[in-house]
């Protein structure tokens, strides 16, 4: 498959709470696009981390996902299976505050599109996964809608089960670049 081309940048953030089918959605779009993703670095951190983590591990879960988007600075196109707002509002509910660090990242993130994942999709133990009841992935989906509204982010909302929810978000895709060939 040919890589799309524009005069625009696609750079394509994936997010929301756990267990809302990011990860999927991202290699999804990666492939049906022909252009590369980067995955939540945190997972791989925390894989090896060898302990449980704590607040000051997140700090360096952050340096960690920014030196992967660097990775991509270059090509210009490409889609990240998070963003920082997800490891801002994860550090408020798990310790109660958000180190400077992450904050200040959320401001130099650069995203030209935010998916916003319902969590309309059944939770999957994860050993990673803190928050199975759906009254938590509720309440998570909520912070991040006011943490986008208070950055004044636009972000699209993608629900749907399986191959809806990557037909939506290919809507969404299509319509904000332009209704590009795709």
């Amino acid at each position: 498959m040919e890589k799309i081309t524009s005069n625009i940048a696609m750079r394509i953030a994936v997010t929301g709470p756990e267990s809302s089918g990011k990860s999927k959605l991202t290699i999804d779009l990666s492939r049906a696009l022909n252009i590369p993703f980067t995955s939540e670095y945190s997972r791989a951190f925390l894989n090896d981390l060898g302990r449980p983590y704590d607040q000051s591990d997140l700090t360096n879960i952050c340096e960690g996902q920014i030196a992967k988007w660097q990775e991509f600075q270059a090509s210009e196109d490409f889609i990240s299976d998070t963003e920082m707002i997800s490891l801002k509002i994860w550090s408020e509910v798990k310790y109660g505050f958000c180190e400077d660090f992450i904050m200040q990242a959320i401001n130099n993130q650069k995203f030209d599109l935010y998916l916003l994942c319902l969590p309309d999709l059944p939770w999957e133990f994860d050993k990673m996964r803190e928050a199975p009841s759906q009254k938590d992935r509720n309440l998570i989906l909520n912070r991040f809608k006011r943490e986008f509204e208070m950055y004044k982010i636009e972000y699209q909302v993608v629900s749907g089960i399986g191959n809806e929810r990557f037909k939506n978000a290919m809507g969404i895709v299509k319509k904000t670049f332009n209704n590009l060939n795709i």
